[in-house]
Formats: structure tokens, sequence, C-alpha cells
């Protein structure tokens, strides 16, 4: 019986597109391998519901949680911060600076069962299917924008029949139209009535959905989760934008964005629906990415050459859409550099800058397309972990 059950496994993985990746996630689970077969086997006449478990389970290595009393001391703080925004004071002190060390990360391709994979993926369909604004919705759109069963490294819950349960009354009763964006402003209206206080203390993993339900406090990050969570149970595509790094506040940001019935992306900041797409936050920032649940293929390239690659542009689920914001392109003279790659940076403090794009160097030119003008840039190289000046700051 065990052999008729690997046999069949082994055919099912042979149908898949990538069963190279998928056979190696399987590879990775270890102890847990049986839990991901159950749910190969329970969609194998199933179509898209069983290139959706492909597309979970193969991009499933990277994903993990932080475990431990550590990260539960966080929360615990963290649900305390008071209408103005503020933690106590002497508890802040004391766990701001904690070692990362002090948590341990829990893989989910380890731990994950069966069941809760199958609950996620069936519910998914089901919004995707319910409602009208996603008729037009590709399969692969909503692997990444409704399909996604964890956001960053937040503890494994089951979010989606809890948000659905709390907030589905706003498009079953509140708003019963077909237009995705004004479901969304109803939306974002009831979330804006619920309030958010906002906190910037601890540098701390992802909160969670069922913390952020009922505490409603965090970062701008956890503010960024809470919607993706309501809209993702509803049925509304949605993902996250961000910028690593900007000059002024020396920070970065990150926001939500909803594709609309035009496959356009707009902007949700603080829970408004964004009237400019260029103005995210007030801030001149450069360039915009997009966090993706999987693999972005073209970053494979820079995994190859023999430069030495930043690690923002070795990572392989983050994606530039600059060109959904900015349309300037950039072309430098860099003849006398000899690097294959070179960047576009922006000032940081004791430092010789911040990458915010790569460009190929061909011909001694550096072709940077997608960039925000009325900003001061300059030309950087990487060698040895470290970004070094290879030209004088300008204004674009």
């Amino acid at each position: 019986m065990r052999k008729s059950v690997w046999l069949f496994t082994l055919l099912l993985l042979c149908s898949c597109v990538n069963n190279h990746r998928l056979s190696k996630a399987l590879e990775l689970a270890g102890s847990n391998r049986g839990e991901l077969e159950k749910v190969l086997i329970h969609y194998k006449d199933s179509g898209e519901k069983y290139k959706a478990a492909c597309f979970l389970i193969e991009n499933m290595p990277k994903c993990y949680s932080y475990k431990g009393w550590l990260i539960d001391t966080l929360r615990y703080w963290k649900a305390t911060t008071d209408s103005f925004g503020i933690i106590d004071s002497s508890q802040v002190a004391k766990w701001e600076k904690y070692p990362a060390s002090m948590m341990n990360k829990e893989y989910d391709i380890h731990v994950i069962t069966a069941d809760y994979l199958i609950r996620n993926i069936d519910q998914a369909f089901v919004v995707w299917k319910k409602r009208p604004w996603n008729k037009d919705l590709s399969f692969d759109d909503f692997c990444e924008l409704i399909l996604p069963y964890r956001i960053g490294d937040e503890t494994l819950e089951d979010w989606r029949s809890v948000y659905s349960e709390e907030f589905s009354f706003l498009l079953d009763s509140v708003y019963i139209g077909t237009d995705v964006m004004e479901a969304t402003k109803v939306v974002m209206e009831n979330l804006r009535e619920r309030g958010f206080r906002f906190n910037n203390d601890f540098d701390s993993p992802h909160m969670g959905a069922l913390f952020l339900l009922e505490h409603r406090a965090g970062k701008c990050v956890d503010m960024c989760d809470f919607g993706l969570y309501v809209l993702r149970s509803l049925g509304i595509p949605a993902t996250a934008d961000v910028y690593f790094f900007e000059s002024e506040s020396r920070m970065g940001h990150i926001w939500d964005v909803v594709r609309d019935s035009l496959g356009n992306f707009v902007n949700i900041n603080s829970f408004h629906v964004a009237k400019f797409k260029w103005d995210v936050d007030g801030r001149r920032i450069g360039k915009v990415f997009r966090y993706c649940y999987g693999l972005q293929k073209e970053k494979l390239k820079f995994l190859s050459v023999k430069d030495e690659i930043p690690p923002l542009f070795r990572h392989c689920f983050v994606k530039d859409v600059s060109e959904d914001y900015f349309k300037d392109d950039l072309v430098l003279d860099l003849s006398d550099v000899e690097d294959d790659y070179v960047y576009l940076g922006v000032f940081r403090p004791q430092t010789a800058g911040e990458g915010v794009d790569i460009a190929k160097l061909r011909k001694g030119k550096a072709t940077f397309n997608n960039i925000e003008a009325k900003m001061i840039y300059m030309p950087l190289a990487y060698e040895n972990s470290t970004y070094k000046p290879i030209g004088y700051p300008f204004f674009f």
C-alpha cells in the first residue's frame, strides 16, 4: 500500500510544470512530506486547485515563523500601546535591543498540515469566484494577490475564516456592487472607524493576523498587514509595495496596493485610497518594489554572475514595480568603470550611499529605467559587501 501511494505521488509530481522545484520542496519537508503529499493527492483531479497547491508548496521553503517566549513578550507589550501610540518607556528600553538569536525560526514546510493548506486554498477559491470584479482576474494574479496563506514571518494562523466572519458583511450587505475600488473604499472606511494605534517600538517580526484583529497596534508594516488580511479574506486582490530606504527620513515604508478592474494597482495608505499614484507619502523615494509569494525568475540571473550583487537585487521574491510610479529613464556615462554591474544610489549618512537600482554596464553606459525625477543620486559600485562611490552626486 505504501509503495502504491509513493508511485501515485510520483506521477502527480511529474504532471506539475515546475516539478523540479516542487520535488525539492517535498524533499526539504523531511518528516512532514506526507502532509504536503496529502494536499497534492486531494487536488489531483481539481485542475486550478492542484496548480495552486503546487504554487504554494514549491515556494514554501522560504517561509517561516518566529517562535518562543520572546516574540510572545514583544506582542504582549505591543498590545499595551495607548491611544497616543506610547508603550511604557521602561519596557521599551528593556526589550528594544534584544538579540535576534533569542528567537527560533520554525519553517512552514516542516510543520504545516494538509488540513490547514487545503482549508486556505478552498477559502481563497471561494472568494475569487464569488466576487464579480474577479471575473477577469487571471489565475497567476489570483495566486499572488488572494491565495497566499501568509504575508511575512508571522505565526501560522487560521485567519481567513476569522476575518471573513468579521468583515464579510461589508460586501454582502453594505456594498453589493461590482466595482472593486468602490468595495475597497467601503472596507477602508470601516478600518478607519475601528482605528489603528501606530507604534514604532521594537524591531519585531510581523505581529500576525489574530493579534492585529484584536489589538490593531503596530508599525506601518503591521497596518499594511492588517489591511491585506481583510482585503484578501474578502476576495479583493491586493499586495504590498515598498521602498527600502529614503534619504530624508533614513527609513523605508510599506503600503497596500489593490488591483483594479483594468489591471492597474491603486495605493492604500493609512486605510485611505490614494488619489495620485506618484504621491506615496510625500517623500522622494527613487524606486518602488513589490513583495511576492512566488519566485521572480528574472532575479535568478544575478545568482550566477561573477560580480558581487547586493541582497536587494538578488532577492528572488521581490520585484521592481517602479514602472507603475515613474516613467523617466536615466543614462550615465561610466566609461572608466570596469565592473559589469553598477548601481544608482541615494545619500545615506556615514556610508558611501545606498543602492536603489542596478544596471548592466554596456559600452561604458548604464541605463536606469523608471527613475523618480527631482532627486539627488550618485553612481555606486559594490565590493566586499559595501557600496563605494564611482562618481559625483548629481541632481536628476
